[in-house]
């Protein structure tokens, strides 16, 4: 067996193991080693335990699937008909954030996937002249927001956002004040966005000014969404 992967339970009595043909849960007191997930292709596959390390999430050929590690075999796929790229779990483990479009092109937009296989928009709706959610996004340190950067508001300008994972429908707000084209970026992109460790405030990187550098720049959230 060739393994291309591996982890702890949290309470160390199962290991499990990625492989050919898939994820087995092997069980350190009896030696048996199920296979959970079966691959359905070769390559571009992983899996990622759920902080309390109860579940585990498996992205394989941009789909999506979800369970606990007892043994019995994973058949729930998150947001059936979408198209994932990345996914991270929420720092209590009651779910999954991503990115992802429906069918096979459209807009990437950022999900949030509870246990029970509720899946909604976080980022809200894009018009036709505006793009996409960009590759990072940030989740709080008590799991009830995400920080995404997107062309959301304009075309011309990445922006970050906070969306709320609490509300039943979209709830966002832009961080960042408003932004100036710049002489040599006239684009005037946020780059980066992260939280402070007691999730109160958030710091991201932009050229914000009509200016050719980049600024470090915190924005506090209390009392936002």
């Amino acid at each position: 067996m060739c393994i291309r992967d591996r982890d702890w339970s949290a309470d160390g009595a199962q290991i499990l193991l990625f492989s050919q043909p898939g994820l087995r849960v092997l069980d350190t007191v009896s030696g048996a080693a199920p296979v959970v997930f079966e691959l359905s292709g070769p390559s571009g596959s992983e899996f990622s335990l759920s902080p309390g390390a109860g579940h585990v999430a498996i992205e394989t050929q941009n789909r999506l699937y979800g369970g606990g590690i007892d043994g019995r075999p994973l058949a729930d796929k998150i947001g059936s008909g979408l198209t994932v790229f990345d996914y991270e779990w929420t720092p209590d483990s009651s779910g999954l954030v991503f990115r992802a479009f429906v069918g096979s092109a459209g807009q990437m937009t950022l999900y949030h996937a509870t246990l029970d296989d509720t899946v909604r928009v976080l980022s809200g709706v894009f018009g036709d002249e505006v793009g996409k959610v960009r590759e990072q996004f940030a989740l709080s340190p008590d799991s009830t927001r995400a920080l995404y950067l997107a062309d959301q508001d304009t075309g011309d300008f990445v922006e970050v956002y906070m969306a709320d994972l609490l509300c039943e429908t979209a709830s966002v707000q832009r961080v960042n004040g408003e932004i100036t084209p710049g002489i040599d970026e006239p684009e005037g992109d946020v780059f980066a966005a992260t939280w402070s460790p007691d999730g109160t405030m958030v710091m991201y990187q932009a050229s914000q000014d009509a200016v050719s550098y980049t600024h470090l720049r915190a924005h506090e959230t209390r009392g936002n969404l």
